[in-house]
């Protein structure tokens, strides 16, 4: 199994961890700054709960390229099969966010 270095505190604690995909690759997003998003990319999130389960969000922003869309799909399932195939995935795009994505985000969110 393929495995990002990024997946290894993946979904070990409660709460939100948010991933940013830049040149292909998996960045974090520090606590400071989830909520905020840039439209011409895109970014891979982490809801863990305290049973534990565990829910994955695409964020697709409305620039973002063909590329950076099939990385986050790439690192998704990736990180679904890092987790046991247990995951349930959500793919979200820019202006229409789930009810279950924004909930995650108190103060709302930014582009």
């Amino acid at each position: 199994m393929v495995s990002h270095k990024e997946f290894e505190a993946a979904g070990k604690e409660p709460g939100l961890q948010v991933w940013r995909i830049e040149n292909m690759d998996l960045k974090p997003v520090p606590k400071a700054l989830h909520g905020n998003f840039f439209t011409g990319d895109a970014y891979i999130l982490l809801y863990t709960t305290a049973a534990p389960s565990h829910y994955i969000h695409m964020w697709m922003g409305d620039e973002c390229s063909q590329d950076e869309s099939g990385a986050a799909a790439i690192f998704a399932t990736q990180l679904d099969d890092f987790l046991g195939g247990g995951p349930v995935q959500f793919r979200e795009v820019q202006n229409n966010e789930s009810i279950t994505f924004m909930g995650y985000f108190k103060s709302g969110i930014k582009y």
